[in-house]
């Protein structure tokens, strides 16, 4: 049977005052990303006919920030909190003329996979209402999956409320509602039109009932209890985050990172390591984030908006900000910070240094305690440096400036003018010596005390 056309619908209207937050609760990250954008990147992978977005009221902030990643987005508005049917059905001019497949997601469910909603909407090749599943290893909070004997759902009840029979049926169920669930439009659409309100609400999972009445059929999806996870307050936010982390460094293990220590390893929503890299303990991965193979990341370093060729070493307690690019062999060593920077192939600057708004060539080594200064306190200037080029220990490069191939730098030096190709540039004061002096200075301070 080919599969119909399937339009997704995104519930984002929910208060999220738990929250305790000026950000609207859909806008706080988890793993450097929004959590609207999370459920946005998966269903968009899924290649769905439409995309809409049901908002509460005056939510322009989540607009803007969904409009700037993501086209052809629609958004309507739920005038009233009353519930997850009634939410959806702030679609219903939509649902009415849509001949085809409808899979509802909630914006503060950030990780659900592309796996799952293709296995989703799959499943509705069979199913006229499809419900994701899962078990997770604490149950309490969760209405509970009752299946019939054919596999298919025949309930879900609350825990927490009902009849005496309908709970012993729900704690006998391991399974449990994870809220996301996918039908046919055309025949559900009645259905929700007819959900009671219960306890000041319309609850989508009444739908069930309606199904049964009507001889249509409802399937079950399990997914992983991780990414089933929804946000409603700050603690929930960080089980999110840990459960993002925990699945993130899973993948990349899988895909031939070695993880040392995976759980202090924290990496963002796009950051790309390549095979046989290895990270050490404590390293953290901002957002834009590539690392080639065969490069090591040492310890307690912090990179962000970066590019790692391939048999780098970074670290230990290095800092990588954002458009920097680490060329093939280089080394970038401890309590080094490059920003803006292009370190070319082979170069190293292993100690102490800062390199901000540079262009470093080939196989050049900087020394300990160099600082490109480039910024006179109202703009940013550029600082090149070319192939060959050794700068010794505690230089100050003022920018602009250029340094030319081959040539060296000597150590102590202020360097405010360009230097020529194959030249040695020294700019320190020279070196004066009084000899006996010491005795003197040694001798006046004695005779003070």
């Amino acid at each position: 049977m080919k599969t119909k056309q399937t339009s997704i619908i995104i519930l984002a209207a929910g208060q999220g005052s738990r929250m305790r937050s000026t950000l609207p609760k859909v806008l706080h990250s988890v793993g450097n990303l929004p959590m609207i954008n999370h459920v946005l990147n998966a269903a968009q992978q899924t290649t769905p006919e439409s995309i809409n977005i049901v908002l509460s009221p005056n939510s322009n902030e989540i607009e803007e920030t969904v409009i700037k990643n993501h086209t052809a987005i629609k958004f309507f508005s739920q005038n009233s909190p009353l519930g997850t049917a009634h939410a959806v059905l702030a679609t219903e001019s939509f649902l009415q003329n849509y001949d085809g497949n409808i899979i509802v997601l909630y914006a503060d469910t950030p990780l659900i996979s592309v796996d799952t909603l293709n296995r989703l909407r799959n499943a509705l090749d069979q199913y006229d209402l499809v419900v994701v599943g899962m078990t997770p290893k604490d149950t309490r909070k969760y209405g509970r999956i009752i299946l019939g004997s054919d596999g298919s759902i025949d309930s879900i009840i609350e825990t927490h409320n009902g009849r005496d029979e309908d709970q012993r049926k729900a704690l006998q169920s391991p399974i449990c509602n994870a809220g996301l669930m996918a039908f046919n439009a055309k025949k559900i659409l009645p259905g929700l039109l007819q959900i009671p309100m219960i306890n000041d609400e319309y609850p989508l999972t009444h739908i069930i009932s309606y199904c049964h009445e009507n001889k249509l059929s409802v399937g079950l999806v399990l997914a992983d209890e991780r990414e089933c996870h929804g946000v409603n307050s700050r603690s929930e936010l960080a089980i999110a985050e840990e459960n993002f982390q925990s699945m993130a460094r899973e993948k990349l293990m899988r895909d031939g990172v070695t993880l040392i220590d995976p759980s202090s390893t924290y990496v963002s929503f796009d950051t790309v390591i390549k095979a046989d890299s290895i990270i050490e303990p404590h390293v953290y991965f901002g957002p834009n984030v590539s690392v080639e193979s065969y490069t090591r990341i040492r310890s307690f370093s912090y990179l962000e908006g970066c590019t790692i060729s391939s048999h780098v070493n970074i670290g230990p307690f290095a800092r990588i900000r954002p458009e920097t690019h680490v060329g093939e062999s280089s080394r970038v060593g401890n309590f080094v910070e490059l920003k803006n920077t292009t370190l070319a192939n082979g170069s190293k600057v292993n100690h102490l240094s800062y390199i901000g708004d540079t262009d470093v060539g080939t196989k050049t080594n900087i020394g300990a305690g160099t600082i490109t200064c480039n910024y006179d306190g109202y703009r940013k200037s550029k600082t090149t440096i070319g192939n060959n080029v050794f700068i010794g220990a505690n230089t100050s490069l003022i920018a602009p400036l250029t340094i030319e191939d081959g040539s060296i730098i000597a150590a102590g030096s202020t360097i405010t003018k360009n230097v020529n190709k194959d030249a040695i540039a020294s700019g320190r004061a020279q070196q004066k010596e009084v000899a006996g002096a010491a005795i003197k200075y040694h001798n006046s301070k004695r005779k003070e005390d």
